[in-house]
């Protein structure tokens, strides 16, 4: 017996491979918005980035500073400020697109889609923000350290660190994707709730 949806429609089965399409597809043709979401992001990622880069930097040229323990708390408050900031940005992004999932469900698709969906989508903006706000943290750390130390010294030293500035750049992006995907989980699970006819009503 073939299964309805909340409509009386067939559900329609989606793999995790078309999920994966689709999530994809969104973010190509959604670039000017997922830009806007991915600023915070990138924002909050290369703050935690640049304090360690800046920190490391500082503490070999003058081991007295014991500048990454004066800093540990700025590096908890720009994560938390990071958490916050992706979580209102993914109820943001749920909300306007509530047209959207309320066609998705009106087709047949079950929730468990829209979930995927919605969290491949997330993780993609995740890996590109993280991407983009570890560069742009190591840039702006080294820079903040040059103004402060010798140009050859501190390049001599950064050319011995180049796997430890790398592992910290895969590190970025692996927390920016954490971070987005776990702060999706609420909205993207009420996303998934949300009856069609009401979800087609706020648009």
């Amino acid at each position: 017996m073939t299964k309805l949806n909340r409509l009386g429609l067939p559900k329609t089965q989606y793999t995790s491979t078309t999920a994966l399409k689709h999530a994809w597809k969104n973010i190509r043709q959604r670039k000017g918005r997922v830009l806007i979401t991915s600023v915070g992001i990138i924002l909050g990622i290369s703050f935690i980035i640049t304090l360690i880069v800046y920190s490391m930097l500082v503490d070999h040229f003058d081991p007295t500073s014991n500048i990454a323990r004066e800093q540990s708390y700025l590096f908890l408050v720009g994560l938390i400020l990071c958490v916050v900031g992706v979580t209102n940005s993914m109820f943001m992004e749920v909300g306007q697109r509530s047209g959207e999932i309320g066609t998705y469900m009106t087709l047949g698709t079950l929730p468990s889609h829209v979930i995927k969906l919605f969290l491949f989508e997330s993780l993609f903006i995740g890996i590109i923000s993280g991407i983009f706000g570890s560069i742009l943290g190591v840039l702006i750390g080294i820079g903040l350290t040059l103004l402060e130390f010798n140009y050859d010294s501190t390049m001599a030293f950064l050319n011995t660190q180049t796997e430890f500035i790398g592992l910290l750049g895969i590190g970025g992006v692996i927390l920016s994707s954490i971070l987005v995907v776990f702060a999706s989980i609420i909205p993207v699970y009420g996303a998934s709730r949300l009856n069609p006819a009401e979800a087609l009503r706020r648009t």
